[in-house]
């Protein structure tokens, strides 16, 4: 028997494109000339019926974990090591069973080969077409106002705004107390007036403590929960579509919260619950449920 082979790759089933197609290919190739191949996928519940290889190649499920996009394993590197221990392994980008392969890989001291193809992530695309875009027609308005942001003063106020929620931990300071009790907490001078926080999460947790971020994460959870989508044609239903562009107005906004007070101000505030609105309204006849069809039911 040649060497022992392990490839770590996501399916290879059809649909999956030339990756799979590549697995599939090289793993039969490789048991053809000897090797003991090994193809370690992730278990998607009808990994038998993707079954597409050739005798002498052994195929193992790990059980996946989280979101399947994410692509996450506790068992992978059981699942390697109940192989045996091998001689080479093959892996790609972009899951994150990929990395735990690699981290198998270095702590073991196995060789690895990286495959660079089907590197054109949609997600990633989208990321770079958007900031090429705002780069562009901004004439430099985006990167000056980057660069104008006093970093150490941010942190220095979220780290004095959890000195005011230790001391009122359950249920906070109340809403809009935030510009009245910081000064007391201020570690730092400055003529200005700080009026929030730069994140809202951490705004949320002084003003309302514990009660309200749980509220705030309760709701977020709900509102990815009804307007996830319902079919895979949501090119062709509009509904589908308009609940999609929704949500991502909706996670724009969430994922900017973090390092700026977006619901302090009326107008962005307003358009997430109005973006929030379209994402999770959704009757219940259509969907079996939803958070307005549940409500409303």
């Amino acid at each position: 028997m040649g060497l022992r082979i392990v490839h770590i790759g996501e399916s290879l089933l059809p649909q999956f494109g030339g990756t799979a197609a590549a697995l599939r290919n090289t793993a039969n190739m490789l048991a053809a000339r000897g090797m003991e191949v090994t193809v370690l996928l992730p278990d998607r519940g009808d990994a038998l019926s993707e079954l597409r290889l050739d005798g002498g190649v052994r195929r193992v499920t790990c059980a996946p974990w989280g979101p399947r996009r994410l692509g996450f394993s506790y068992d992978l590197k059981r699942r390697i090591a109940e192989v045996g221990k091998p001689d080479l392994i093959h892996l790609g980008l972009w899951r994150l069973y990929c990395r735990q392969g690699w981290q198998y890989a270095v702590q073991n001291s196995i060789p690895t080969i990286l495959s660079i193809h089907g590197m054109l992530e949609p997600a990633a695309l989208y990321c770079a077409v958007i900031l090429a875009f705002v780069g562009a027609t901004s004439n430099g308005q985006v990167l000056a106002r980057m660069g104008e942001l006093k970093f150490d003063m941010r942190a220095a106020v979220v780290r004095d705004s959890l000195k005011m929620w230790i001391d009122r931990p359950f249920l906070g300071w109340g809403l809009g107390t935030f510009p009245e009790v910081y000064p007391h907490y201020r570690s730092f001078y400055t003529n200005l007036l700080v009026n929030a926080v730069h994140n809202d999460y951490v705004q949320v947790l002084v003003e309302t403590g514990i009660a309200g971020l749980a509220l705030t994460i309760w709701f977020i959870i709900e509102l990815y929960g009804a307007g996830r989508l319902r079919s895979s044609d949501w090119q062709q239903d509009w509904r589908q579509t308009m609940r999609l562009a929704a949500l991502l107005g909706c996670t724009g906004i969430l994922a900017h919260s973090f390092v700026d007070f977006n619901m302090q101000v009326a107008a962005n505030a307003a358009m997430f619950f109005f973006l929030a609105g379209l994402a999770g309204h959704v009757r219940g006849s259509e969907t079996g449920g939803g958070l307005v069809g549940r409500w409303q039911s």
